[in-house]
Formats: C-alpha cells, sequence, structure tokens
C-alpha cells in the first residue's frame, strides 16, 4: 500500500466519524489524553485541530489552540471548535472540571440511555475514551447530576 497523504486520511476520518447527539465523534484512534491523531512522515496531527484550520481556511495563528465547546475531545463537529488561547482551556477546564472535559450534555444523555438499555459502563468508557469508574459516576448521577 502506498503512501496516502494526510488530507486524504482527514477525509477518510470525517467521512466515518458519527453522530452522538450534537458532537459528531472521530472512529480513529485517540491518543492518551484522548486526542484522536493522523500520522504523516512520523508527524501526529489533532484530528480536531485539522478539522478547524480547514474551517477557518488558514493554520491556527501562532499560540493558538484549538478548543472543543462540547469539551468531547474526540468530537469534530466544526460548530464546536474554535481558535482560542491555552489560558482560554485552562479556564475552560476550571469552569467544567478536568473530567468533564471529555464529556458533553449529549454524551451523557446518551451513556444513560444506552446503560438503561443494557449497554455495560466498559463499553460505554471505552467508546468515550473515559474510564468506567467514570461512566458509572455518570450512570448514578453522582456526576453530571444536573442533567
Amino acid at each position: 500500500m502506498g503512501h496516502v497523504p494526510v488530507n486524504e486520511k482527514l477525509d477518510h476520518a470525517i467521512a466515518t466519524a458519527v453522530r452522538q447527539g450534537e458532537c459528531l465523534i472521530v472512529q480513529i484512534g485517540a491518543n492518551g489524553n484522548g486526542y484522536a491523531r493522523l500520522w504523516e512522515a512520523r508527524k501526529g496531527h489533532y484530528v480536531h485541530r485539522m478539522v478547524l484550520e480547514r474551517k477557518l481556511g488558514r493554520p491556527l495563528l501562532p499560540g493558538m489552540v484549538a478548543r472543543h465547546r462540547c469539551h468531547n475531545r474526540r468530537c469534530i463537529e466544526e460548530a464546536h471548535l474554535e481558535e482560542g488561547t491555552e489560558q482560554d482551556n485552562v479556564e475552560d477546564s476550571r469552569i467544567v472540571g478536568n473530567r468533564a472535559r471529555s464529556l458533553s450534555e449529549p454524551i451523557v444523555l446518551d451513556i444513560r440511555r444506552r446503560s438503561a438499555e443494557g449497554e455495560s459502563a466498559t463499553a460505554l468508557a471505552r467508546e468515550y475514551s473515559v474510564t468506567q469508574s467514570a461512566v458509572s459516576r455518570v450512570i448514578s448521577r453522582e456526576t453530571w447530576s444536573h442533567v
């Protein structure tokens, strides 16, 4: 198999993403922090950043990052991505809490619905790139009790 340009890989990642609530969840592998990456010539490219740059029609400005308004690291929905500073991201974390960054209201509702239908917390945790205990706390309303 020959070399596949990273933009073609991005097209494929977008085409195979799955709608979950308002989020569009990329289905390719994620790193230890939950962010999906594409590789080209030994260089990793964050998928959400590539999607935002494509939306903006330019690279991110120096010192800027791609932020998730939905706080779901695997989401590539253009409307959920915005350019901001690392400090903006720190403030987001403080507001929503570190664990909540990888979950959003639609995902919490989906986890509870699918759990009620018999899906295991382990399977849901794997899908959403969070720990099984984080999913269990969502299901029991120990966290996200306002939803």
